[in-house]
């Protein structure tokens, strides 16, 4: 069994790829990409920052900023209502 370090789930041991700084195993890797995959075509926003915020990977500058812009993304869209292209539209501001 290998823990994910992002979730800590406990998953068997997968040999494969790897996000170069989101902290996930590769078998927890694979699964969110099993997920989006299987998520109709368009919805997958909400997964992708729910994600990427549970997996904040090597404490860097990078990580550190791409956790808080997809907390406030779900804070926007799951707590203030704001539709989630107005809150995406907020990142690039």
């Amino acid at each position: 069994m290998a823990r994910c370090p992002g979730c800590h789930a406990d998953f068997g041991d997968l040999d494969g790829p790897v996000h170069r700084y989101i902290g996930a195993n590769a078998a927890c890797w694979h699964l969110y990409g099993t997920v989006l995959a299987g998520e109709v075509a368009g919805n997958t926003a909400l997964t992708v920052d729910a994600y990427a915020a549970q997996h904040s990977g090597i404490e860097s500058s990078q990580s550190k900023q791409s956790v808080a812009v997809h907390l406030v993304t779900l804070e926007a869209v799951l707590h203030r209502g704001i539709s989630y292209r107005d809150a995406v539209n907020v990142r690039k501001d």
